[in-house]
């Protein structure tokens, strides 16, 4: 996630975009420190209404959390959240996805369509890329969220 942006009053969630569902989930962010995927993950069904899927995005962003923790295990945290995921290994998980971020700052929900640069080389992982963010209201209902979601995803790569 951006670590530049103020984290008062702020929140997060991610989706992974496969053809057949989409997976989203909550981030945790670390102290001060960085963000990462964490639990609860919910994985529906390409199928799913528009609705749901903004009913859904609302939960993992009220699910965010800042764990103050100095004991954290990373790697324990990592195994954890692929499991809910269903997949086995991160490579299966995030080789044919697509993805992107959704914050909640103040009174505004914005949704930044990534790129998939992979698992190796200088661009791995889900980067932002120049494409145009999507705003809505933090109030909108789930179906403008839910089509905000899906707007940002056909951008994503």
């Amino acid at each position: 996630m951006n670590n530049a942006k103020s984290n008062v009053g702020r929140k997060s969630a991610g989706v992974f975009q496969h053809p057949e569902f989409l997976i989203l989930h909550a981030f945790q962010r670390l102290g001060d420190g960085p963000e990462l995927a964490t639990i609860p993950v919910v994985r529906l069904p390409a199928s799913t209404s528009i609705a749901e899927i903004g009913l859904t995005l609302r939960q993992m962003l009220t699910a965010y959390q800042v764990n103050t923790s100095t004991l954290f295990d990373w790697k324990a945290a990592r195994a954890q959240f692929l499991q809910a995921t269903g997949f086995r290994s991160w490579r299966a998980l995030e080789g044919p996805a697509k993805m992107c971020w959704i914050e909640e700052i103040g009174d505004r929900i914005i949704f930044t369509p990534l790129r998939n640069g992979g698992t190796r080389g200088p661009k791995k992982g889900f980067q932002p890329f120049g494409a145009a963010e999507i705003s809505v209201p933090a109030r909108a209902t789930d179906v403008e969220l839910g089509k905000a979601l899906l707007s940002a995803l056909s951008q994503a790569q």
